[in-house]
């Protein structure tokens, strides 16, 4: 299914939100509209009610979505309020992207991511990791889009919820069989369809239900089981006609054309196709519609319809040169080839050989350019995290050596406090001792002084009494000799 593989996973971006139906978006819609109108609104929830806005209508009312997504961006950057900015940013990416915008679309890819980064959300930089592995995916950058997404899928597993969880496991899950169908490796490309497909059931997931149908169906096709691979599809279709989902209505109605193609029922093919381009038009959908131009240009060929085989591969060369798609120029130069045959024009034949070598070529050396840098980078990449691992023992072990030092230091501190405060209450002891002995000794100075003094009193004393003594005893002798006695 190789000439319309391309268009098929240009819906994926849309797997990843959270959708049911038409007539439930339309539900959630109206509410959201509701909300905005009320005057009391943070102006934060405002910018949020905006966002959700935008990606409801992404794939409904894409002018609409984009006048929310501008005054979402335009609120939120005035603000400062760099999560809802953020958001804004990714929808845009988005939107440009359904118009095919790939260039731009990396670029704000690229910004959202950035931005989550400065606000630390980790796990909302899943989306735009699979946005950038889808649009490196069309483009044939193979290798770059499973980085993006092996990166997608490390991130979900390190930081998201168990409902994120599971939303991006199917999404990432699919993407990859996705990769392994276009490189041809389809035992793995069976592998991860059915992975999809049972977590898609155990989730009661419609849209990764069809996406998983959808793959299987492709890799159905190239291994020629085609009542399988019309089957699946034919499930999707149904599927998208419940949802009211015109965008992948489109891209089932593409697969079953390719299927009646190769059955040779011609008329059938051409009915498919017809829908798929008229859905394609209306969404303005660059890419989608270069792939089914070709693929009309294709059933032409089969039907040696040359004229109207050339119109129509020539309107799609055109757009794929505009736009840069690469792998779908190559298919393009390679029909030329086979139409240029049919008439005998070989000197056509002989320049589109040479224009589909050259690009095929370029594909490969870009492939391998691209291999070589992402290596380089991987490298670059692997060193600086080991440079910073290294970095970041050390500090360990300097914030480890410093806990030691200021533990050491503490403990020295500790030790002169309690040896201050030992030789403080040793000196207020002595102190103490000292000045009860000084207040003892003056003491007893005191006494011995009063002591002294009561001696010399006492003496004193003596002296007084032994005199009146001798004076009493003296006037007695003296009366004696007066008066004698009487016999």
């Amino acid at each position: 299914m190789k000439s319309f593989s391309g268009f098929v996973f240009t819906f994926l971006v849309f797997l990843l939100s959270f959708h049911n139906s038409y007539s439930q978006n339309q539900g959630k819609i109206d509410s959201l509209k509701v909300i905005l109108r009320q005057s009391d609104l943070p102006e934060t929830t405002y910018i949020k009610i905006l966002n959700d806005l935008t990606w409801q209508l992404r794939d409904i009312d894409h002018e609409a979505a984009l006048k929310y997504q501008s005054e979402a961006a335009t609120k939120s950057f005035q603000l400062s309020d760099s999560l809802n900015y953020a958001r804004s940013i990714y929808n845009l990416a988005y939107l440009k992207y359904s118009k095919g915008q790939l260039k731009e679309a990396i670029g704000l890819y690229k910004k959202s991511i950035d931005l989550y980064d400065e606000v630390r959300r980790n796990d909302s930089k899943v989306e735009p990791m699979v946005g950038l592995g889808i649009i490196e995916f069309n483009q044939g950058n193979y290798l770059t889009s499973l980085n993006y997404y092996l990166n997608a899928y490390e991130t979900l597993h390190k930081y998201s919820n168990r409902n994120r969880l599971a939303i991006n496991e199917m999404s990432i899950a699919y993407n990859i069989g996705n990769i392994y169908y276009i490189t041809g490796k389809y035992r793995k490309a069976l592998e991860y369809y059915n992975d999809c497909l049972d977590r898609s059931f155990k989730e009661k997931n419609d849209e990764f239900t069809a996406a998983a149908l959808t793959g299987l169906s492709n890799v159905y096709y190239d291994q020629k089981d085609f009542d399988r691979s019309i089957e699946a599809s034919l499930n999707t279709i149904s599927i998208y006609k419940k949802q009211g989902n015109q965008k992948n209505l489109a891209v089932a109605y593409n697969n079953i054309g390719e299927v009646y193609k190769i059955k040779q029922n011609l008329s059938k093919a051409l009915e498919y196709y017809e829908k798929s381009l008229k859905i394609k038009k209306d969404g303005g959908n660059k890419f989608g519609i270069a792939t089914t131009l070709l693929s009309i240009g294709e059933v032409y060929i089969h039907s040696k319809q040359v004229g109207l085989a050339l119109e129509y591969i020539n309107r799609s060369l055109q757009l794929a040169r505009k736009n840069n798609f690469k792998l779908h120029l190559k298919m393009c130069y390679l029909n030329l080839v086979h139409v240029y045959k049919l008439i005998g024009d070989y000197e056509s034949v002989y320049k589109n050989q040479i224009l589909y070598s050259e690009i095929k070529d370029s594909i490969f050396n870009e492939a391998n350019t691209r291999s070589m840098n992402e290596m380089q980078a991987k490298y670059e990449s692997d060193k600086k995290e080991k440079e910073i691992e290294i970095l970041t023992k050390d500090n360990e072990l300097q914030g480890l050596q410093s806990q030691q030092q200021e533990g050491q230091i503490k403990k020295q501190w500790y030790l002169i406090l309690g040896i201050g405060s030992i030789l403080g209450l040793l000196i207020s002891l002595i102190y103490v001792v000292y000045s009860q002995l000084k207040f003892k000794k003056q003491a007893n100075k005191e006494l011995e002084q009063t002591n002294d003094q009561l001696e010399h009193i006492n003496k004193d004393l003596g002296k007084k009494n032994k005199s009146i003594a001798e004076s009493i005893n003296y006037a007695q002798r003296i009366q004696e000799t007066i008066m004698p006695t009487q016999k």
